[in-house]
């Protein structure tokens, strides 16, 4: 799966969700898939994308892996970014999560935040988005924007409780090149999936 994610990333020019810089095994398995793309009798354009997203995989396993020592942050420069989280009453991430704004405003605050953080993705974030879209305040469209950009962020960590069903809806929302558009229909279903889901755990 992660494997796949970061082939997805590739195809549509994206940042990599899964790492920075994917992980050599990972390339070595897009690559074979890629080649095997590109023998496929495709149109003209898909053949073009596989050879561009050929030439990132080589330029990527080019690269020389990362040296964890020396790219460790010293103790103290960790403590000083801590207490600027701490302290950084703007959470970009966490706006992002909970879609507080327009997306390409929160987005922009995002690649621009000075300091890491970490938020968790769980249910509740869903249904807020789902919820969003039957209300009118954002479209399907801007549904599946979300969910890709929440998707592609390192920082933005899965609830460990729901991991399978939350990471299901971003793969599918996120990527409608291969599920499909996103419809009324879909909607509907994954707000019955997480309202069900919240119901049993309360009950459990």
């Amino acid at each position: 799966m992660e494997s796949r994610t970061v082939l997805v990333g590739l195809l549509l020019g994206r940042a990599v969700a899964v790492a920075p810089e994917p992980p050599q095994a990972n390339l070595t398995e897009i690559q074979e898939v890629v080649e095997r793309l590109a023998l496929a009798p495709m149109s003209t354009d898909f053949h073009e994308t596989t050879a561009a997203v050929r030439r990132r995989i080589d330029r990527s396993m080019a690269r020389p892996a990362p040296d964890p020592v020396a790219d460790a942050v010293p103790a103290d420069q960790a403590c000083s970014r801590m207490h600027s989280v701490d302290t950084n009453r703007s959470h970009p991430l966490e706006d992002l999560v909970h879609w507080r704004g327009e997306l390409p405003e929160l987005l922009q605050a995002v690649r621009q935040r000075q300091a890491p953080s970490l938020v968790v993705f769980d249910r509740s974030h869903v249904v807020a988005a789902l919820e969003k879209t039957i209300s009118g305040l954002v479209t399907l469209d801007q549904l599946s924007a979300w969910a890709q950009s929440v998707h592609f962020e390192d920082e933005v960590n899965i609830d460990e409780a729901h991991e399978d069903v939350l990471t299901q809806f971003l793969y599918e929302v996120s990527t409608p090149e291969l599920f499909g558009p996103v419809t009324t229909e879909t909607r509907e279903r994954w707000l019955h999936l997480m309202r069900m889901s919240q119901k049993a755990a309360d009950e459990a």
